[in-house]
């Protein structure tokens, strides 16, 4: 009897101690599962950012060469600056609907006709402004929604704007 109550003993803490193994084999599956999860969302926030930095950086880049180069016809200015917009965003955004549906490629008829730029010189000051207007009834957005089980948007939003301003000494 004594070996019999030894086996069932032992039975039960062998079954004990594989249920204990599989309990941290799951919490070590789901931990590496978050961690992955979390490193996927970093990524694409960097992504994000270096989308919205390099479009600030290429319509001030734009903005500044008009002004250096004193070209302030606003059609050609505005063609200019849109269309290396277009150029860097072509494979990278889409224009959508404010609920970030309805997608469609990005086009330069639609930067001109949702964007506006401002390009004036007074004595020894000039000025460029670059402002995305949207549409009439505001409601169309440039944008890029990353990730899967998770959104990361990138959104140049309604009313963005960029200033340049050179003052001549």
């Amino acid at each position: 009897m004594k070996g019999f109550f030894s086996f069932i003993l032992v039975l039960f803490i062998i079954l004990f101690l594989i249920n204990i193994t599989n309990f941290f084999d799951d919490q070590i599956h789901t931990r590496n599962k978050i961690i992955n999860q979390l490193i996927e969302i970093e990524y694409y926030a960097c992504q994000k950012t270096i989308l919205e930095n390099n479009v600030d950086n290429l319509i001030e880049f734009k903005l500044n060469e008009q002004l250096n180069s004193s070209n302030f016809d606003l059609i050609f200015a505005k063609q200019k600056v849109n269309q290396t917009l277009l150029t860097f965003l072509k494979n990278k955004a889409s224009q959508s609907d404010m609920f970030l549906e309805n997608e469609h490629e990005l086009s330069l008829d639609f930067l001109n006709q949702t964007t506006s730029l401002e390009l004036f010189e007074t004595k020894n000051i000039k000025y460029a402004q670059f402002v995305f207007t949207s549409n009439i009834s505001k409601n169309k957005n440039i944008s890029k929604v990353f990730g899967k089980n998770f959104k990361i948007i990138f959104k140049i939003p309604i009313n963005y704007s960029k200033k340049v301003i050179i003052i001549d000494a």
